[in-house]
């Protein structure tokens, strides 16, 4: 785009190609080994990329979608089912250690 002899653009487009190249010069000079305080201003139009190298399945598949679940499942109770659980919770209840 960038060597083309004749672009159409809009203003809002040209603005926000701007904020994009901008905040590339941004990411560039950035300590990348410091969290961002505030998003880059490219992430609202492009979004954020996460590349493969980043990307842990075993967080994906496994992890995040138990910390997911286990918001639901906080409220509800637990139904003990194995004999060795029960008389696990009912030492527990009788030590005075459960909550």
């Amino acid at each position: 785009m960038l060597r083309s002899d004749l672009i159409f653009m809009t203003k809002q487009g040209l603005t926000q190609l701007e904020e994009i190249l901008s905040s590339r010069t941004l990411n560039l000079y950035r300590n990348k080994k410091l969290p961002k305080t505030e998003p880059l201003a490219a992430e609202q139009y492009l979004g954020f990329y996460n590349p493969k190298s980043r990307q842990d399945p075993e967080w994906t598949n496994i992890i995040k979608p138990t910390l997911e679940m286990a918001d639901e499942l906080a409220d509800k109770k637990v139904h003990l089912v194995t004999p060795a659980a029960r008389k696990l919770a009912k030492d527990l209840k009788a030590s005075g250690l459960e909550q």
